[in-house]
């Protein structure tokens, strides 16, 4: 119940979603579920009805033109799947995944505006935040449209198929349920979850996305270049993906035997099904037609559609519970809010007894630093690599609190300052700063949190003249 009470709240979500901005959509993907579903058992009608009349053609009991409507219905019936097909993966999945990469990304920013920089930092924290990332879009794109559709499709097309079989004998849906059950009990008692086996090779995938990464980014290229390290990096990649690759074929290998009987009864049955038709056929108690057609329904779909009825509630879960990282991600804590009400125009900085060690470590970074900058005052501070100079930038921004003592701004502490004003007091560029791939006026604006428009234009005219650049 709590994977069905999970999956039930991230549909409610997503929906929430689309129903707001692509409503459409929605309604078009219900309703085509339901008619793929029907054109299954219309198919069984029409091709009955078209197999009898032939015989009949053949025989010259009816004309040719008897066969028309039913030839017409029949290309419908045979068309029809692979348009909506054609719709569904190819219009309404990617304008799905476009409103929720939208809403997604435009939330998760909206956060990372507020979160506390430490989790930038912190591994677990990374991990929710890559996961939240990477993982949501696509667990959304499973849920919706795509297993909405086949879900509806499966469950109206094994209805209708049903129909049909007790149609003909009331007594055949027995042993058509029976092995569905059977193989249905099984395969939840399995074992064998690709999707939480995958989970498990997080930091491995993690680790071949970023070498794969280096053959892409200009600036990896650089220095590959630079390097000369092409081979190197070559049979790195190589071997990291051969090692993944033979983790998960022993994972296979060991979980074949497992899932061969749960996902193969099924298949068994289906002879023992058109056994059943074939006697019932030879007893006259069916045409032709139907009986042709209705092997064919139960050999190519009947279980194919009555699994995807309970497709979504056997995998759909995992999706959710990939899902969920999206919502953790918007649990980790936020910056404070700050109190200060105003900022100070000139400012003394300082460093009272501060000590500070990065989470997850046992190594003080900073041992009692204490010093002050005075207003106007212009500091150069020299050390080592790893000596705790960027450190204090980061305690000075207020991306890390102390762990004792504390930062004075202006006589005040600098907890008391918000994100936005501590942001507005300082302005930094370290060393491995990010440019992003839009023009330099939009890099510099970035920068500016009085907004867009002329009064943004005037303010980048101006930092370039303080800066000396006016000329580039």
């Amino acid at each position: 119940m709590k994977n069905v009470s999970a999956l039930i709240d991230t549909y409610r979500y997503l929906l929430k979603i689309l129903l707001k901005n692509a409503p459409a959509i929605v309604i078009l993907v219900f309703g085509l579920s339901i008619l793929f579903g029907l054109l299954a058992p219309f198919g069984v009608f029409v091709n009955s009805d078209l197999f009898n009349l032939g015989l009949k053609v053949a025989q010259g009991e009816v004309g040719f033109g008897a066969l028309i409507p039913f030839l017409v219905l029949f290309v419908v019936a045979a068309l029809a799947p692979g348009l909506i097909d054609l719709f569904v993966d190819g219009f309404a999945e990617a304008r799905s995944q476009l409103v929720l990469r939208s809403a997604f990304r435009g939330e998760m920013l909206q956060k990372l505006k507020k979160m506390k920089y430490e989790h930038l930092e912190n591994e677990a924290s990374m991990e929710i935040i890559d996961k939240a990332y990477s993982r949501a879009e696509n667990a959304a794109r499973h849920l919706f449209p795509m297993y909405v559709f086949y879900s509806i499709s499966s469950v109206v097309g094994a209805m209708g198929s049903l129909y049909i079989i007790v149609s003909i004998k009331w007594w055949l849906i027995i042993p058509i349920l029976i092995p569905f059950i059977l193989e249905t009990i099984l395969a939840s008692r399995s074992t064998f979850n690709i999707y939480v086996e995958l989970e498990s090779y997080w930091k491995q995938e993690k680790e071949y996305a970023i070498l794969q990464n280096i053959l892409q980014e200009r600036d990896y290229i650089r220095e590959n270049w630079l390097n000369q390290a092409s081979d190197y990096l070559v049979e790195t990649y190589k071997s990291r993906f051969n090692a993944r690759n033979r983790t998960y074929e022993k994972f296979f290998f060991k979980n074949l035997r497992k899932v061969f009987l749960s996902s193969n009864i099924s298949r068994f049955a289906v002879l023992g099904n058109i056994l059943l038709l074939l006697f019932i056929y030879i007893r006259g108690e069916v045409s032709v037609g139907l009986f042709i057609s209705a092997s064919l329904m139960i050999f190519n779909s009947l279980y194919n559609q009555l699994g995807g009825s309970v497709f979504i509630f056997k995998w759909g879960h995992y999706h959710a519970n990939f899902f969920n990282y999206y919502r953790r991600y918007f649990e980790l804590s936020d910056d404070i809010e700050g109190e200060a009400a105003s900022m100070p125009e000139r400012f003394d900085i300082e460093f009272r007894d501060v000590w500070f060690r990065y989470p997850g470590t046992d190594r003080d970074i900073l041992k009692g630093i204490s010093f002050v900058i005075n207003d106007g005052e212009k500091v150069s501070i020299v050390g080592q690599n790893g000596e705790g100079k960027s450190t204090m930038v980061k305690l000075l921004l207020g991306l890390f609190a102390p762990d004792r003592g504390e930062i004075l701004v202006g006589g005040k502490p600098l907890a008391r300052f918000s994100l936005e004003q501590r942001i507005r007091l300082f302005g930094t560029v370290f060393q491995d700063f990010s440019r992003f791939n839009i023009t330099l006026e939009e890099n510099v604006v970035i920068g500016d949190l009085s907004g867009t428009g002329t009064k943004a234009k005037d303010r980048f005219e101006s930092a370039l003249k303080r800066a000396g650049l006016e000329e580039v």
